[in-house]
């Protein structure tokens, strides 16, 4: 009876320490799932992150275009009425030296002229140009056949004092062309523009 007894005890003994290794192992493949799933979770949590956080920065460039480009509307709103009087006249001030002066109340800015005499051409930038001030061009071609037009000015008026005989003086015509471009104080782009076929290199008297 006792031999039944303990091959009983052994029989349970065997069988608890079966199921016990069974029960963990179960238990150790549960714990690596869940280990599998908290790393998975960490991940997910990371990239969630990571993309909340290039959210927030693609917002910031958002938002910084936004502010320049509301800065800008208002910029070009301010340009577009801004009062600006600033006028161009151009005459020869000496042989072979023409002139353009500013006319108005305001300054012209980043001014970038020229000018062209017939076959010649000038051109002259400069930073500010304040009310009233000029902008020379010098032309020794012009300057040239001037001093030849006026020699011959003055020979037929000593020929017709001295023979008492009138002639029509020559009158030579010479193309002149004015180009101004500058920028008002707010930045608006403004520009000049003349042209005639009908001028003189400057008076003979």
């Amino acid at each position: 009876m006792s031999m039944d007894w303990e091959k009983w005890a052994a029989v349970v003994g065997a069988g608890t320490g079966i199921v016990g290794m069974v029960t963990g192992g179960l238990g150790l493949r549960a714990a690596g799932k869940s280990n599998g799933i908290a790393q998975k979770g960490n991940t997910i949590a990371r990239d969630a992150n990571d993309i909340a956080l290039d959210a927030n920065r693609k917002s910031d460039v958002a938002n910084q275009i936004s502010h320049e480009a509301l800065a800008l509307s208002q910029h070009q709103d301010q340009r577009e009425t801004e009062a600006h009087d600033v006028r161009w006249e151009g005459d020869w001030i000496a042989p072979g030296q023409y002139a353009l002066t500013t006319h108005g109340v305001h300054s012209a800015h980043d001014v970038a002229a020229q000018v062209t005499v017939d076959e010649e051409s000038v051109r002259v930038e400069r930073a500010v140009v304040a009310p009233g001030e000029q902008i020379i061009f010098d032309f020794p071609e012009a300057r040239r056949v001037y001093g030849e037009e006026l020699r011959e000015h003055r020979r037929l008026s000593q020929q017709q004092r001295a023979f008492r005989v009138y002639e029509p003086l020559q009158f030579r015509s010479h193309f002149i062309e004015e180009w101004a471009q500058w920028k008002t104080a707010l930045g608006a782009v403004k520009s000049h523009e003349s042209r005639s076929g009908l001028r003189t290199l400057g008076d003979f008297d």
